[in-house]
């Protein structure tokens, strides 16, 4: 009896060490498939954006924002491709997932050009395994609720209502001047990656910069009768827009994932915008809930239409025009 005991506790072991090892295994298999990928796709089928682009050196950046940022500074220099990898998503990036053509671009980029601030989540593991350098545009700007040492005041902002569902806000680029030294630090990247064309990034810097601090003053002009005019979003985005020209959204919610306010929460906010003389319920272009009209029919503010700026028509002026037009569309709710 105990020799079939024993067997049958030796084989017992033998199966727990077989388990642990596939266990194991499978983690491996996970924490390598995107190396695998990136590996392969390039050996095999990666090189089509090279055949695409084969006599052009590839910039891929990741976001809308950050794309026109690059367009401008590489703008003239002929034989530099940027290739936009979110191009045909609207909203922003917390819910992206990476395609197979994002592994293949990451095999053949030259640099990869990111927002920062934790809105590239999901490109971290990938960028490991890829040569190219990843160019951080968020180097040196202060992220709203990224600490407790942070100088916003989160005591007013969970009085009215903001939901930060991830570290920090990561929508710097709504800031003009934050867009500048986004723009900056992505020029300073480039020009580690093609020193040849140093002079002319370095121009290029300069005329973006003057577009972009005249865009800052047209818009602090503009704002300035609406200094303090409080506004309800449904989307995070404007904390750095609101800062810079003095706004209050007195709620903001983050809805990338579909979550509208429940019913609990729409009361709230109806006594809020009532109490509070909100000015204006503010949606983005792709915003397919209904809470903003149900606050809208109960309380008689109207609700208007902002642009977080995350797609374009893809011209070099288009975060100006974008930024101009959310100007004229909270000086109307504010005046109107």
């Amino acid at each position: 009896m105990s020799l079939i005991k024993n067997t049958v506790n030796f084989e017992e072991r033998q199966r727990l060490i077989l388990r642990r090892i596939i266990s194991y295994k499978m983690k491996r298999f996970v924490s390598l498939f995107l190396s695998f990928i990136l590996l392969f796709s390039a050996a095999f089928t990666g090189c089509s954006a090279g055949d695409e682009y084969e006599d052009k050196s590839i910039i891929l950046t990741t976001f809308y924002p950050v794309y026109i940022f690059t367009l401008n500074l590489l703008d003239g220099i002929e034989d530099v491709k940027i290739l936009n990898m979110t191009e045909n998503h609207n909203g922003c990036l917390h819910d992206y997932t990476l395609m197979p053509k994002d592994m293949k671009a990451l095999a053949t980029a030259k640099a990869v050009v990111i927002n920062g601030a934790g809105m590239e989540e999901f490109l971290e593991k990938a960028t490991e395994m890829s040569d190219a350098p990843v160019i951080d545009s968020s180097q040196g700007i202060e992220i709203i609720g990224a600490d407790d040492e942070d100088s916003h005041n989160h005591e007013a902002e969970e009085e009215h209502g903001h939901d930060h569902d991830h570290e920090g806000n990561a929508h710097i680029w709504m800031s003009p001047k934050n867009a500048a030294r986004q723009t900056e630090n992505i020029a300073a990247g480039l020009i580690k990656v093609f020193p040849q064309y140093e002079k002319r990034i370095s121009e290029n810097l300069e005329i973006y910069l003057q577009k972009l601090y005249a865009l800052d003053s047209t818009i602090k002009t503009e704002l300035a009768s609406c200094k303090g005019a409080e506004f309800i979003s449904f989307h995070e985005a404007y904390d750095y827009f609101a800062e810079d020209y003095s706004l209050v959204f007195a709620a903001s919610f983050d809805s990338d994932d579909g979550a509208e306010p429940g019913t609990k929460e729409l009361v709230r906010l109806t006594e809020l915008i009532k109490s509070n003389d909100i000015k204006a319920i503010f949606t983005e272009p792709d915003y397919k809930g209904s809470a903003a009209q149900v606050l809208s029919n109960e309380t008689g503010v109207p609700v208007y239409t902002l642009n977080p700026v995350t797609s374009g028509d893809g011209s070099k002026d288009s975060y100006e025009k974008i930024m101009l037009e959310n100007c004229e569309t909270i000086k109307k709710a504010v005046l109107s």
